[in-house]
Protein backbone atom coordinates (compact mmCIF):
# COMPACT_ATOMS: atom_id res chain seq x y z
CA UNK A 1 0.00 0.00 0.00
CA UNK A 2 1.38 3.15 -1.00
CA UNK A 3 1.03 6.50 0.57
CA UNK A 4 -0.68 9.34 -2.35
CA UNK A 5 1.38 12.51 -0.97
CA UNK A 6 -0.58 14.91 -3.75
CA UNK A 7 -2.96 14.71 -6.85
CA UNK A 8 -0.78 13.55 -9.34
CA UNK A 9 0.40 10.45 -7.05
CA UNK A 10 -3.76 10.17 -6.69
CA UNK A 11 -4.45 10.16 -10.60
CA UNK A 12 -1.44 7.66 -10.86
CA UNK A 13 -3.34 5.51 -8.55
CA UNK A 14 -6.60 5.53 -10.35
CA UNK A 15 -4.64 4.93 -14.26
CA UNK A 16 -3.52 1.30 -12.20
CA UNK A 17 -7.31 1.51 -10.34
CA UNK A 18 -5.24 0.85 -7.17
CA UNK A 19 -7.91 -0.77 -4.65
CA UNK A 20 -6.01 0.83 -1.74
CA UNK A 21 -3.92 3.10 -0.35
CA UNK A 22 -3.14 5.70 2.33
CA UNK A 23 -2.75 9.19 3.26
CA UNK A 24 0.03 10.25 5.62
CA UNK A 25 0.64 13.58 7.23
CA UNK A 26 4.55 13.03 6.61
CA UNK A 27 4.13 13.11 3.05
CA UNK A 28 1.29 15.34 2.76
CA UNK A 29 3.12 18.08 4.85
CA UNK A 30 6.09 18.05 2.74
CA UNK A 31 4.59 17.67 -0.60
CA UNK A 32 1.57 19.95 -0.39
CA UNK A 33 2.94 22.90 2.43
CA UNK A 34 7.11 21.92 2.41
CA UNK A 35 6.91 21.41 5.86
CA UNK A 36 8.32 18.73 8.05
CA UNK A 37 4.94 16.81 10.15
CA UNK A 38 5.73 18.27 13.45
CA UNK A 39 2.49 19.28 14.63
CA UNK A 40 2.75 22.73 12.63
CA UNK A 41 -0.31 21.86 10.55
CA UNK A 42 -3.48 22.18 11.55
CA UNK A 43 -6.50 19.71 10.34
CA UNK A 44 -8.12 22.26 8.02
CA UNK A 45 -4.58 23.07 6.75
CA UNK A 46 -3.89 18.72 6.04
CA UNK A 47 -8.20 18.09 5.17
CA UNK A 48 -7.38 21.11 2.30
CA UNK A 49 -4.17 19.16 1.19
CA UNK A 50 -6.33 15.87 0.87
CA UNK A 51 -9.39 16.20 -0.51
CA UNK A 52 -8.22 16.79 -4.12
CA UNK A 53 -6.31 13.03 -3.56
CA UNK A 54 -9.15 11.56 -2.11
CA UNK A 55 -11.18 12.85 -5.24
CA UNK A 56 -8.67 12.33 -8.02
CA UNK A 57 -8.51 8.63 -6.85
CA UNK A 58 -12.10 8.04 -5.61
CA UNK A 59 -12.04 4.24 -6.78
CA UNK A 60 -9.38 3.61 -4.37
CA UNK A 61 -10.14 3.06 -0.73
CA UNK A 62 -7.88 4.92 2.12
CA UNK A 63 -6.58 4.54 5.41
CA UNK A 64 -6.00 8.33 6.70
CA UNK A 65 -3.91 9.77 9.31
CA UNK A 66 -5.77 11.35 12.35
CA UNK A 67 -2.78 11.89 14.42
CA UNK A 68 -3.37 12.21 17.75
CA UNK A 69 -7.21 13.57 17.31
CA UNK A 70 -6.42 17.06 16.92
CA UNK A 71 -8.57 19.07 18.94
CA UNK A 72 -11.25 16.04 19.63
CA UNK A 73 -11.24 12.35 18.04
CA UNK A 74 -14.75 12.17 17.56
CA UNK A 75 -14.57 15.25 15.48
CA UNK A 76 -11.73 13.73 13.11
CA UNK A 77 -13.66 10.72 12.40
CA UNK A 78 -17.19 12.79 11.45
CA UNK A 79 -14.81 15.58 9.06
CA UNK A 80 -12.94 12.35 7.55
CA UNK A 81 -16.25 10.21 7.25
CA UNK A 82 -17.33 12.96 4.80
CA UNK A 83 -15.35 11.26 2.39
CA UNK A 84 -16.66 8.37 1.08
CA UNK A 85 -13.36 6.10 0.14
CA UNK A 86 -12.15 6.74 3.58
CA UNK A 87 -12.47 3.35 5.14
CA UNK A 88 -10.43 3.81 7.86
CA UNK A 89 -8.34 6.33 10.29
CA UNK A 90 -5.56 5.58 12.38
CA UNK A 91 -4.71 7.05 15.66
CA UNK A 92 -1.59 7.57 17.54
CA UNK A 93 -0.50 7.74 21.14
CA UNK A 94 2.93 9.99 20.49
CA UNK A 95 2.30 13.49 22.50
CA UNK A 96 0.80 15.78 20.20
CA UNK A 97 3.04 18.94 20.94
CA UNK A 98 6.28 16.49 20.30
CA UNK A 99 5.15 14.34 17.40
CA UNK A 100 8.10 12.87 15.13
CA UNK A 101 8.20 10.46 12.07
CA UNK A 102 8.25 7.06 13.49
CA UNK A 103 11.57 5.80 12.54
CA UNK A 104 13.26 8.55 14.34
CA UNK A 105 14.48 8.65 17.64
CA UNK A 106 13.04 9.52 20.71
CA UNK A 107 9.51 9.85 21.22
CA UNK A 108 7.21 10.99 23.64
CA UNK A 109 3.94 9.15 24.31
CA UNK A 110 0.14 9.82 26.37
CA UNK A 111 -0.58 7.38 28.83
CA UNK A 112 -2.67 4.14 27.65
CA UNK A 113 -5.40 5.48 29.06
CA UNK A 114 -5.54 8.58 27.23
CA UNK A 115 -4.84 6.89 24.23
CA UNK A 116 -7.89 3.99 24.87
CA UNK A 117 -9.87 7.16 25.79
CA UNK A 118 -9.31 8.52 22.36
CA UNK A 119 -9.85 5.53 21.07
CA UNK A 120 -13.47 4.90 22.65
CA UNK A 121 -14.36 8.60 21.50
CA UNK A 122 -13.35 7.95 17.73
CA UNK A 123 -15.54 4.92 17.78
CA UNK A 124 -18.70 6.75 18.87
CA UNK A 125 -18.41 8.64 15.98
CA UNK A 126 -18.69 6.04 13.15
CA UNK A 127 -21.77 5.22 11.31
CA UNK A 128 -22.77 1.62 10.74
CA UNK A 129 -19.28 0.92 12.04
CA UNK A 130 -17.26 3.15 9.52
CA UNK A 131 -14.75 4.11 9.24
CA UNK A 132 -12.52 1.48 11.08
CA UNK A 133 -10.22 2.61 13.55
CA UNK A 134 -6.65 1.59 13.48
CA UNK A 135 -4.28 2.16 16.94
CA UNK A 136 -1.18 3.43 15.93
CA UNK A 137 1.52 3.07 19.10
CA UNK A 138 5.07 4.18 19.19
CA UNK A 139 5.83 2.52 22.42
CA UNK A 140 8.61 0.65 20.89
CA UNK A 141 10.82 3.43 20.46
CA UNK A 142 9.59 5.72 23.18
CA UNK A 143 9.76 2.92 26.16
CA UNK A 144 12.71 1.07 23.93
CA UNK A 145 10.87 -1.77 24.47
CA UNK A 146 8.88 -4.15 21.47
CA UNK A 147 7.13 -5.55 24.99
CA UNK A 148 5.67 -2.49 25.82
CA UNK A 149 4.38 -1.96 22.53
CA UNK A 150 2.44 -4.63 22.56
CA UNK A 151 1.27 -4.41 26.06
CA UNK A 152 -0.24 -1.13 24.86
CA UNK A 153 -1.65 -2.73 21.26
CA UNK A 154 -3.39 -5.27 23.31
CA UNK A 155 -4.94 -2.60 26.03
CA UNK A 156 -6.30 -0.52 22.75
CA UNK A 157 -8.06 -3.76 21.31
CA UNK A 158 -10.22 -4.08 24.20
CA UNK A 159 -10.74 -0.05 24.10
CA UNK A 160 -12.49 -0.59 20.31
CA UNK A 161 -9.05 -0.37 18.29
CA UNK A 162 -9.83 -2.32 15.23
CA UNK A 163 -6.80 -2.74 13.66
CA UNK A 164 -2.91 -1.98 15.07
CA UNK A 165 -0.03 -0.59 14.02
CA UNK A 166 3.05 -0.81 16.07
CA UNK A 167 5.61 1.40 14.36
CA UNK A 168 8.90 0.36 13.54
CA UNK A 169 9.77 -3.34 15.20
CA UNK A 170 13.53 -3.29 14.97
CA UNK A 171 14.08 -6.60 13.38
CA UNK A 172 12.47 -9.79 12.15
CA UNK A 173 12.21 -11.50 15.33
CA UNK A 174 10.35 -8.31 16.68
CA UNK A 175 8.10 -8.31 13.71
CA UNK A 176 7.19 -12.08 14.76
CA UNK A 177 6.49 -11.41 18.05
CA UNK A 178 4.22 -8.56 17.44
CA UNK A 179 2.34 -10.65 15.23
CA UNK A 180 2.13 -13.68 17.34
CA UNK A 181 1.12 -11.74 20.51
CA UNK A 182 -1.63 -9.84 18.72
CA UNK A 183 -2.67 -12.59 16.39
CA UNK A 184 -6.32 -12.36 15.62
CA UNK A 185 -6.19 -8.84 14.85
CA UNK A 186 -5.65 -6.42 11.51
CA UNK A 187 -2.34 -5.33 11.67
CA UNK A 188 0.19 -2.77 9.72
CA UNK A 189 3.50 -2.50 9.12
CA UNK A 190 5.14 0.23 8.24
CA UNK A 191 8.35 -0.36 5.98
CA UNK A 192 10.69 2.98 4.84
CA UNK A 193 13.68 3.33 3.07
CA UNK A 194 16.69 4.15 5.66
CA UNK A 195 14.21 3.50 8.42
CA UNK A 196 14.64 1.05 11.27
CA UNK A 197 12.18 -1.77 10.34
CA UNK A 198 14.02 -4.67 8.02
CA UNK A 199 12.50 -4.37 4.30
CA UNK A 200 11.25 -7.70 3.84
CA UNK A 201 9.64 -9.25 0.81
CA UNK A 202 5.54 -9.03 1.24
CA UNK A 203 4.69 -12.51 0.84
CA UNK A 204 7.30 -13.13 4.17
CA UNK A 205 5.54 -10.41 5.96
CA UNK A 206 1.96 -11.50 5.26
CA UNK A 207 3.21 -14.92 6.03
CA UNK A 208 3.81 -13.88 9.67
CA UNK A 209 0.15 -12.26 9.82
CA UNK A 210 0.79 -8.79 8.25
CA UNK A 211 -2.66 -7.79 6.40
CA UNK A 212 -1.77 -3.97 5.64
CA UNK A 213 2.12 -3.85 4.01
CA UNK A 214 2.66 0.46 3.89
CA UNK A 215 5.30 1.81 2.00
CA UNK A 216 4.65 5.24 2.99
CA UNK A 217 7.44 7.26 1.51
CA UNK A 218 8.58 5.67 -1.88
CA UNK A 219 7.02 8.27 -4.20
CA UNK A 220 7.86 11.59 -1.61
CA UNK A 221 11.42 9.97 -1.58
CA UNK A 222 11.62 9.46 -5.45
CA UNK A 223 10.29 12.43 -6.39
CA UNK A 224 12.02 14.53 -4.51
CA UNK A 225 15.47 12.82 -5.69
CA UNK A 226 14.62 13.08 -8.81
CA UNK A 227 13.53 16.79 -8.70
CA UNK A 228 16.76 17.83 -6.79
CA UNK A 229 18.82 16.24 -9.85
CA UNK A 230 16.66 18.08 -12.60
CA UNK A 231 16.86 21.32 -10.33
CA UNK A 232 20.82 20.55 -9.82
CA UNK A 233 21.75 19.91 -13.15
CA UNK A 234 20.25 22.75 -14.82
CA UNK A 235 21.73 25.02 -12.70
CA UNK A 236 25.02 24.12 -12.61
CA UNK A 237 25.10 22.70 -16.43
CA UNK A 238 24.08 24.37 -19.40
CA UNK A 239 20.88 23.59 -18.79
CA UNK A 240 21.07 20.77 -21.56
CA UNK A 241 19.74 18.25 -18.78
CA UNK A 242 21.52 15.89 -21.15
CA UNK A 243 22.60 13.60 -18.25
CA UNK A 244 19.28 13.38 -16.85
CA UNK A 245 17.89 12.55 -19.81
CA UNK A 246 20.11 9.74 -20.41
CA UNK A 247 19.51 7.94 -17.14
CA UNK A 248 15.92 8.36 -16.69
CA UNK A 249 14.70 8.96 -20.27
CA UNK A 250 12.74 12.38 -21.39
CA UNK A 251 9.55 12.74 -20.32
CA UNK A 252 6.73 13.14 -22.37
CA UNK A 253 4.11 15.97 -22.88
CA UNK A 254 1.86 13.89 -24.17
CA UNK A 255 1.74 11.35 -21.12
CA UNK A 256 1.63 14.14 -19.15
CA UNK A 257 -1.50 15.11 -20.47
CA UNK A 258 -3.03 12.06 -20.67
CA UNK A 259 -2.47 11.69 -16.89
CA UNK A 260 -4.14 14.77 -15.37
CA UNK A 261 -6.81 14.30 -18.27
CA UNK A 262 -6.43 16.96 -20.41
CA UNK A 263 -6.68 14.86 -24.07
CA UNK A 264 -10.10 14.78 -23.34
CA UNK A 265 -10.96 18.13 -23.20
Amino acid sequence: MLVADSPLTALALREVKAPAASIGGFAVAANAYGMPDDGSLSFSDFLRAARPILEQANDTVFLVDGEGGYDSPAETVKRWSAFPNVGMIFFEDQLPTDRRCGHMDRHTIITADEMCTKIEAARSAQIDSEPMIMARTDARSACDSIEAAIERSKAYVKAGAEAIFVEAPRSVQELELVASELSGTPLLVNIIEGGKTPILPFEQLVGMGYQLIARPLITTLAVSQLTRKIVSEFYSSDHSLENYFSEHGEPSIDDFQKLIGLSRR
